[in-house]
């Protein structure tokens, strides 16, 4: 179940970098906390917009109804003879997610369909959904009518392998882990930290290739290029001016107190990725260029 792991304790062997730690992301399953935050995000907005658990169905009017007949039918593939009273299709969406059975996809697929429904008040599901997803740390959002992908299997592979970096860099293998965790965080994720280590791995990648452990990221590149480790100048300005985001009167890692930056979810998981693969990068320019 790759992807599905929650990180809420590291083991001595994983913070010392001898066992992996799988990247909490969840992108090919779905873990029993987000399958009750689903099937709770469901009938709230059921219960809410369509019909409560008591109503006779027969006795419901206009796309309510409809929209009833639609999800037992069409998308629970039910027989609709024994479509009575709104609990029997409450009960049946709850044992459709609910179920070790059910697979993950199954789940989403199904709450697609809910989500390209006609009826009006999907726009509220679809909205609470996206809630779920973020705070679950699911791979997935909804965009548009579709759900879809906000990471993928290479990049969580950058961070894997971030995640093992030893020897000389196991400082930069001990930011990178602590700003996954501060991502990944259920109950206070914290992504303004998550970007401030991401970058810091960066940093103490260069300050370790540069022999210079105070130096700036701006000055420890300049180093490198001069050493033979050959890093495009775009892509070396690039960081460059990263970091002075991070850096600035307003930036992150400047002042954490001053709140005037907003650090949302997708801006901590770029800087994730963006610095675990540039970690990686440099790793592999070191080995080439014969300094490692």
């Amino acid at each position: 179940m790759k992807g599905c792991v929650l990180m809420s304790y590291l083991s001595f062997s994983q913070r010392m970098g001898i066992k992996p730690i799988e990247v909490p992301i969840q992108t090919d399953c779905l873990n029993e906390d987000t399958r009750m935050d689903i099937w709770n995000s469901f009938y709230q907005w059921f219960s809410s917009y369509v019909v409560s658990d008591s109503d006779l169905i027969d006795y419901i009017n206009g796309s309510e109804r409809e929209l009833c007949i639609r999800v037992w039918s069409r998308y629970l593939r039910r027989d609709l003879s024994h479509l009575s009273y709104g609990q029997n299709l409450t009960g049946e969406v709850k044992r459709l997610i609910l179920s070790s059975t059910t697979a993950w996809y199954d789940i989403l697929d199904f709450c697609e369909q809910i989500i390209n429904d006609p009826y009006a008040q999907v726009k509220y599901f679809s909205k609470m959904l996206n809630d779920v997803f973020e705070k679950d740390n699911v791979g997935y959002r909804i965009i548009g009518k579709q759900i879809s992908p906000i990471t993928n299997e290479t990049e969580i592979q950058s961070i894997e392998s971030a995640l093992a970096l030893s020897g000389p860099f196991s400082g930069a293998r001990i930011h990178i882990q602590t700003a996954l965790e501060k991502y990944s965080d259920k109950t206070d994720p914290d992504y303004r930290n998550c970007v401030k280590e991401s970058i810091s791995a960066v940093e103490s990648m260069c300050q370790i290739l540069a022999d210079n452990p105070k130096a700036t990221l701006g000055a420890a590149l300049k180093v490198l290029n001069n050493g033979g480790i050959d890093i495009h100048s775009a892509l070396a300005a690039g960081f460059e001016k990263i970091y002075g985001y991070t850096s600035d009167q307003d930036g992150i890692r400047h002042a954490i107190l001053n709140e005037s930056k907003t650090v949302e979810s997708e801006d901590a998981l770029f800087m994730l990725v963006s610095c675990s693969a540039f970690c990686n990068y440099l790793q592999q320019k070191a080995v080439k260029a014969g300094i490692i």
